[in-house]
């Protein structure tokens, strides 16, 4: 995940507010010309409108995002950056008259990244970073009907991820650029849960066991360049496992 780097001479702040959503940022400079840091976030408000406008039913829509962001740059040739984030959607159907309908989707992701840019020389930098995230859905279908059907079944899938990517950048000269590098990351899948109620009996079973995989890429890609036109080639090897004896390249 990528954004823009804070401020490192100055404090900023804004404040975007519309009728379906609100964004802002902070820059907070820790060390003037060296570090700083920088909090944003955003919301969108469509199911807040839906909930005061709607009738008979509600479209429950809405985003939201948050990250924190500092930088350090001691010196000419050494850069760290670290990256936090949380972030997240949900999307739903409620319909309210004498009975209650629910069908939604959340989904949400949290992470956090660290990188190290090292500057070997003017043309040769290598780029190291190191990263964590968990990612969950979520499924819900309920339905109430007064002296009918009732139940409510939920479904929940987490994930999480933790890896490392370095890539050797190398200017040959004002045409030519090479990169290449290695890339791994493990991958643990939780196991799903599917669960709920139905007639006021309550019911719970995994859906799937849970399950682990690891994977290694290489990679080497040259750009050409002059004047409008640019050339890049590329190259990607990947070789994917589990631990249920799946393997794949």
């Amino acid at each position: 995940v990528k954004t823009r780097d804070p401020h490192l001479d100055r404090f900023a702040a804004d404040v975007d507010l519309s009728i379906t959503s609100v964004k802002g940022s902070l820059d907070i400079p820790l060390h003037p010309g060296k570090s700083s840091i920088m909090i944003a976030g955003r919301r969108t408000f469509y199911d807040i409108l839906s909930q005061v406008f709607g009738k008979g039913e509600t479209e429950l829509v809405n985003f939201y995002s948050t990250n924190l962001l500092w930088i350090f740059k001691p010196n000419r040739k050494n850069n760290f950056r670290m990256h936090i984030f949380s972030e997240g959607d949900y999307m739903g159907l409620k319909e309210h008259d004498v009975s209650l309908k629910l069908s939604e989707v959340k989904k949400s992701q949290k992470g956090a990244s660290l990188n190290w840019t090292h500057g070997f020389s003017e043309k040769t930098t290598n780029s190291i970073t190191f990263w964590y995230s968990t990612y969950v859905a979520d499924l819900v279908e309920e339905k109430r009907v007064p002296d009918n059907l009732s139940y409510r079944y939920e479904f929940r899938a987490p994930l999480h991820d933790v890896g490392f990517k370095n890539t050797l950048n190398w200017e040959m000269d004002q045409h030519w650029r090479l990169s290449g590098g290695v890339e791994y990351g493990f991958h643990h899948f939780d196991s799903g849960r599917f669960q709920g109620d139905e007639e006021g009996a309550h019911f719970s079973h995994m859906s799937y066991k849970k399950l682990m995989a690891q994977e290694i890429s290489t990679f080497a890609s040259g750009k050409w360049s002059s004047g409008p036109m640019q050339l890049e080639v590329g190259l990607r090897n990947n070789i994917y496992s589990t631990d249920k004896k799946t393997f794949i390249a």
